[in-house]
């Protein structure tokens, strides 16, 4: 039986995509927010809507992996490496906190839960830690530009919809893409998809926590111990201006 990976690597950069550099107080946030329909994979099935994130075969499905529920990762460091410095990880330096503009998100995956090994579908429950929440740079400091700076202000710093404050556990669906594509019976159709997720040891996660608000599932994965954050920019690259939003975004391919 294959070994699970303990951990699961994810390259970013910031963009009005993204929203890689909001991830200090608003956590991982998935395109979904971008007017995604967060009912996409429920009437397309997983199967199709895995398909179409990791390869499009039509515009339909480009604008479902540009706004999807799901978040790359890579179980090998070097390909986030690869997607965080669009392609040139060799020009890849560590940055200072609120002067980056590429990210590698690593995630912890020890506790991970096999709901059918062989399809590659898993989970991971989690509890989200507040006391991470902080300030994304010089200009949160002006009340009601931080993403959650009026939620929290109103409802107080415990506040999680997604765990009812603790009483629940955070839950994320985490599929290995080359098991599950592997297990379809006829997989002419899925060829592109698996041979861009075999290169990139792709995993794909997704939030689970319903929010009775949205009436759906949330779209993101809040602060927590289980996941940390790497700054970097390219040599090329001057040191962010946090009052400002610059730079790329994924590259094309590890949405």
């Amino acid at each position: 039986m294959t070994m699970l990976p303990t951990r699961l690597y994810r390259g970013d950069s910031q963009s009005q995509e993204s929203k890689a550099q909001h991830y200090r107080s608003a956590g991982l946030l998935t395109k979904v927010i971008n007017g995604g329909n967060p009912a996409y994979i429920e009437q397309n099935g997983l199967l199709e809507s895995v398909r179409a994130h990791v390869k499009a075969q039509s515009e339909s499905e480009s604008f479902f992996q540009k706004r999807s529920q799901f978040l790359s990762f890579s179980s090998q460091e070097s390909r986030a490496m690869f997607y965080a410095s669009s392609g040139h990880p060799n020009e890849l330096v560590s940055s200072e906190d609120n002067s980056e503009t590429r990210y590698i998100f690593t995630i912890d995956t020890t506790n991970i839960v096999s709901i059918k090994p062989r399809k590659g579908l898993h989970f991971l429950e989690y509890s989200c830690d507040n006391s991470l929440i902080r300030s994304d740079g010089n200009e949160m400091e002006t009340p009601g530009i931080d993403p959650l700076a009026s939620l929290y202000g109103a409802f107080g710093s415990n506040l999680c919809e997604g765990c009812d404050n603790r009483r629940l556990k955070h839950r994320l669906l985490l599929i290995d893409v080359v098991a599950f594509l592997n297990a379809v019976p006829s997989a002419e159709r899925y060829k592109g998809a698996l041979t861009n997720a075999q290169q990139d040891h792709e995993w794909l996660i997704m939030p689970s926590d319903y929010i009775p608000r949205l009436f759906g599932d949330s779209a993101r994965i809040p602060r927590s111990q289980i996941w940390s954050a790497r700054h970097y920019r390219l040599r090329s690259e001057s040191p962010r201006d946090a009052t400002m939003f610059a730079g790329g975004s994924d590259v094309a391919g590890f949405e």
